[in-house]
């Protein structure tokens, strides 16, 4: 989404009425009222702030930030921002484009998270502690709220009850582990 051009002459006022007017055109869409003076207050102060340094050191400007909206989604963004002139050289406005890189940050995060499985498989000494290393990045990759894991033995041709995890009303518990034995089914 591109943001509007700027003129020499705007301010934080400006800018907190253009974000007031993008949310109400958002309550309008989606059918609900949304209280959302916090949000405008920390966005406007954030992207002035940001809009002033061009204003003071004219040029380009790129930066990641996390925007949430009023109905509370987080977007990963990126700022693409530049000043233009008049014809006499001064600086006019500002001109930008937002990107969305909330799915490649969840990307960069999955592959940081099967990296470290990886890595922190290849050092488990037993099967329990492989077993904790393999439910860590399950709780990082998936939700859930419970969790089974069992280890086929295949020279003994049993499987292990190895770890059990159970979470209620937020919090969790890994509850005691047994290592019984069982013909597999």
């Amino acid at each position: 989404m591109a943001t509007p051009g700027l003129r020499a002459s705007s301010n934080v006022t400006k800018v907190l009425q253009a974000v007031k007017d993008d949310i109400a055109n958002l309550t309008a869409k989606g059918g609900g009222a949304i209280d959302a003076s916090a949000i405008l207050v920390e966005v406007a102060e954030r992207l002035h702030a940001m809009d002033q340094l061009l204003w003071d050191q004219p040029g380009t400007q790129s930066y990641e930030t996390t925007i949430v909206t009023p109905g509370g989604t987080r977007h990963e963004t990126i700022y693409y921002k530049a000043t233009f002139t008049d014809t006499a050289g001064r600086v006019a406005g500002l001109i930008g484009t937002i990107i969305d890189i909330t799915e490649r940050k969840r990307a960069d995060r999955i592959t940081a998270t099967q990296a470290d499985l990886g890595r922190q498989l290849s050092v488990a000494g037993t099967r329990p502690a492989a077993a904790a290393v393999i439910l860590k990045a399950a709780d990082q990759l998936l939700p859930f709220d419970a969790a089974l894991l069992h280890l086929l033995s295949p020279d003994r041709r049993r499987v292990y009850r190895v770890l059990t995890v159970d979470t209620l009303n937020g919090s969790r518990t890994e509850l005691p582990v047994t290592y019984e034995a069982e013909a597999p089914s």
